[in-house]
């Protein structure tokens, strides 16, 4: 039986356990990083940003899974199959990126010496930016995509693991966000259109269990003049109360 939130609750009780399991289509959960009991190390928190069209696609993550953070890049061709992901990884972050506790406010911002990687979220729109060195052998990648946030419906959820109290997983997906901007590798560029490009935001906080299996699909589009979408998962954590599956139409 679904389990649809329809008004603002907290994610955790005091034990430190999900005390809401279910879904929602706005992010009514209220998360506060030290209502969690289990330890800093097996907090997860990350924003992963997807932008494409038919032709080519970037994605950018920033994350801190406690034991390791990373920050990462992908380029995708679809034209001339081939893809470029390039990490950094940082050693035991366990709150150091200081990630947001709401997908809706919050800028995050990674640097080092070799990237620059900042998520600003302001009204109406997202935006990215990167500045990679040597991202692909002794070329760099940058650029800047601004994504349009209308005031659509997301897949939002909150699942407990059955085999432990203290981890749970809470998640959006804002999927259908046209996108606008260009990013450039080398000598290619890789431009970016409202009308025929667009990105989804995978928004995830919580503790796992040790051993999990999970599998993600998204869509984002136009069908007959209409923004559609979907989200699809599986296999991860209890969905007896919510699955991850949604359906996205003109918002």
């Amino acid at each position: 039986m679904q389990n649809r939130i329809t008004k603002p609750v907290q994610l955790l009780d005091d034990k430190g356990q999900l005390a809401h399991a279910g879904y929602a289509t706005h992010p009514l959960f209220t998360y506060r990083r030290q209502d969690i009991k289990a330890a800093k190390y097996r907090i997860k928190e990350w924003d992963y940003y997807l932008i494409a069209n038919e032709r080519y696609a970037v994605a950018m993550t920033l994350a801190d899974n406690g034991y390791m953070g990373f920050a990462s890049s992908s380029v995708m061709d679809f034209e001339n199959p081939w893809q470029q992901t390039t990490v950094i990884m940082t050693p035991f972050p366990m709150g150091k990126f200081s990630m947001p506790p709401s997908s809706e406010a919050g800028d995050i911002h990674f640097a080092n010496k070799r990237a620059t990687i900042d998520f600003t979220v302001g009204e109406g729109k997202r935006t990215l930016k990167v500045d990679f060195k040597n991202f692909c052998g002794s070329e760099s990648l940058q650029g800047e995509i601004v994504l349009a946030q209308p005031k659509d419906e997301s897949m939002v959820i909150a699942t407990p693991f059955s085999e432990d109290k203290k981890a749970f997983y809470y998640n959006e997906k804002i999927n259908c966000m046209p996108a606008e901007g260009e990013v450039t590798l080398g000598g290619r560029t890789y431009t970016f259109h409202g009308e025929d490009s667009f990105g989804v935001l995978d928004w995830g906080r919580g503790v796992w269990s040790y051993k999990n299996t999970w599998y993600w699909g998204s869509a984002s589009s136009i069908v007959n003049g209409k923004r559609f979408g979907f989200n699809i998962g599986y296999g991860f954590g209890d969905t007896s109360a919510a699955s991850e599956n949604m359906l996205f139409y003109d918002g």
